[in-house]
């Protein structure tokens, strides 16, 4: 009995493995079957969790600590990439559609049935609520985000969670809409300005975005020693233009 529990467990971990290597190809595409590998690894990674943060207390677990925590990393990653896929698999469900039929006076009726089950009715059957299904599909369009959480979490010795994630795509929608709102006030105030004036405020968009794609390359070390010299005699430049056209426009 103990050499087939040996080898359950060996398989489990070769499959969770698997899971976190090819970022959620092997899951598949039942989202029941998902579901119970979800909830399996939801359960891992909090165990595992739990355990770390009991030996980060004792200065003599180092060890253990680092093995718990390795676990706990693969065991929440694996959780995430099952979520990830719930939502995938719920965003390719196709939506009921209410069947009508017309009256003998020829005005048109709901008959109350519908052309195939809701999407709704099949995810309350395994047990899904309307929220959970939310955030796995706001996971789903997001694999960006669910990689970069991961990503960092293992970097900074850390669990990688779904909350994480979605807080993350929170924070993303959150810029796009200001980014959005900047825009329009700002084109608004382009239709009254001179071409020059316009065509500097549409490189400065440009321009904005190119450093904000920079400043996460250069958070992941992306940067050699050869470029951060060219970028400071550049900066350099640019930041006096700068300066020499604020002063310019205050005058």
């Amino acid at each position: 009995m103990d050499t087939e529990l040996m080898v359950i467990a060996k398989d489990t971990e070769n499959f969770i493995n698997e899971i976190v290597t090819t970022k959620g190809g092997n899951l598949p595409d039942v989202i029941g079957d998902v579901l119970k590998i979800f909830e399996f690894t939801d359960f891992k990674a909090k165990a595992w969790k739990i355990m770390s943060d009991k030996m980060t207390k004792l200065s003599d677990q180092q060890e253990v600590h680092d093995l718990a925590l390795a676990s706990g990393q693969r065991w929440g990653a694996a959780r995430i990439y099952a979520k990830k896929r719930i939502g995938e698999i719920t965003m390719e469900m196709p939506k009921s559609r209410a069947l009508f039929e017309k009256n003998s006076d020829g005005t048109i009726r709901n008959t109350g049935a519908t052309d195939v089950p809701g999407k709704q009715e099949k995810l309350k059957e395994q047990g899904l609520t309307t929220q959970s299904v939310s955030d796995a599909e706001r996971m789903a369009k997001n694999p960006e985000i669910v990689e970069e959480v991961i990503e960092r979490a293992i970097e900074k010795g850390e669990i990688p969670t779904q909350t994480a994630v979605l807080n993350r795509i929170s924070v993303k929608k959150q810029h796009e809409r200001a980014e959005e709102s900047r825009i329009r006030n700002t084109d608004k105030r382009v239709k009254t300005t001179p071409k020059i004036v316009k065509d500097y405020l549409e490189g400065l968009k440009d321009f904005t975005h190119l450093l904000e794609f920079s400043l996460s390359a250069a958070e992941r070390g992306q940067f050699s020693p050869e470029s951060i010299g060219v970028i400071g005699k550049r900066q350099e430049r640019i930041c006096v233009l700068f300066d020499s056209l604020m002063e310019a426009i205050s005058e």
